[in-house]
């Protein structure tokens, strides 16, 4: 047992470390709308906090603090994040539930405090006989509740990324991967709470989280970094009126999820009408969220999926001209031409330095 603990905290110190690592690079690099990022940032620091808790509990004792409200900060910060990314905005019903879980981590030291007079920040209430069977009976109801969530997000998301583009196929696959990820770790919970003497199940859930989690983040699908900004209406020009009158949701949904820019003719006309606003409100719209002109674009994101396109190992035998009509472009002539603008130097250049 003694062993095993050393070799623990040798992967919390790794894992702590590759945290640093990962909060750096998606602060750098991770160019998505502002709550997203947020919220893969909070999933990173409480994953640091919770490997820096168990080397601090090692060394110096039980803390409630680092032991047991990362954890549930991790767990809603998770959730939120998912469903963020699945819908773009925040579920109030999945908010209330994270209060919920948040009141209960706090409200049940609080009762034991007050019924049996333990030490409200020091006492392990896993060890004490007192209080060991109602909580592990809230833990399993909490985990069996968050069981249900995980799978209704993954089949939603499943369900949501079922295009065959490369955008989301590969998204999808990511969040495949880290939610089954999430059902390993309920499970070995669910193990620990079964047979409690086999405490390193506890252990190795925790580890096997936070490092899968840590590494899923650093190895995340890269279009994600160069996904556009949602721009606030002040930073270009007050226009309340045209953020008003197009959803975004909507305009997400036919543009990117859709892949309408994909669309060898496609018009601010054709997508003005599927959304029932005027070409003029589209445009406008465009310009206050992405800073460009429809035009630039389609152009743009039609370069980010050529890119793509070519980072997958399965193209390496169509020729130029085939990934450039994938990508919607009419001729190689204008593929070249936005190539030129949004990468820079020559698309050749770029498949030879690839397939090296």
């Amino acid at each position: 047992m003694g062993n095993n603990i050393i070799f623990f905290n040798y992967l919390y110190a790794i894992i702590l470390a590759l945290s640093i690592i990962a909060i750096i690079d998606v602060v750098v690099k991770f160019k998505r709308p502002i709550r997203l990022k947020l919220l893969l940032l909070a999933i990173l620091i409480n994953i640091g906090i919770i490997s820096f808790g168990q080397l601090y509990i090692y060394y110096n004792g039980y803390n409630r603090l680092l032991a047991e409200f990362p954890v549930t900060l991790l767990a809603i910060s998770g959730i939120n994040f998912f469903y963020q990314l699945y819908r773009n905005k925040l579920s109030s019903y999945v908010i209330a539930c994270c209060i919920l879980l948040l009141f209960f981590t706090i409200a049940i030291p609080v009762y034991f405090n007050f019924k049996y007079g333990l030490d409200l920040l020091n006492e392990n209430f896993y060890i004490n006989p007192v209080t060991l069977k109602l909580v592990i009976t809230i833990r399993v109801l909490v985990i069996i509740f968050f069981l249900i969530v995980v799978m209704i997000l993954l089949y939603k998301i499943i369900i949501e990324y079922k295009s065959d583009n490369i955008y989301y196929a590969s998204l999808r696959n990511w969040c495949i991967v880290i939610i089954f990820s999430l059902l390993i770790t309920i499970f070995l919970n669910i193990l620990f709470y079964i047979f409690p003497n086999l405490s390193d199940i506890k252990l190795v859930s925790i580890i096997f989280l936070c490092l899968f989690q840590t590494i899923a983040i650093i190895y995340r699908p890269r279009f994600l970094n160069n996904m556009p900004n949602e721009i606030s209406s002040y930073k270009l020009f007050n226009s309340n009126k045209v953020l008003n009158n197009i959803s975004f949701d909507q305009f997400t949904f036919s543009f990117f999820t859709q892949t309408f820019f994909l669309k060898e003719k496609a018009s601010i006309r054709e997508l003005a009408v599927s959304l029932n606003v005027t070409q003029e409100e589209l445009q406008d719209f465009v310009k206050v969220k992405y800073n460009l002109s429809f035009i630039d674009m389609i152009n743009k994101h039609r370069i980010l999926y050529f890119i793509e396109l070519i980072n997958l190992p399965e193209n390496k035998d169509f020729t130029l001209e085939s990934l450039s009509e994938k990508s919607g472009f009419s001729s190689r002539q204008n593929m070249h031409k936005s190539f030129k603008k949004y990468h820079g130097g020559n698309p050749s250049d770029l498949i030879n330095t690839v397939y090296l």
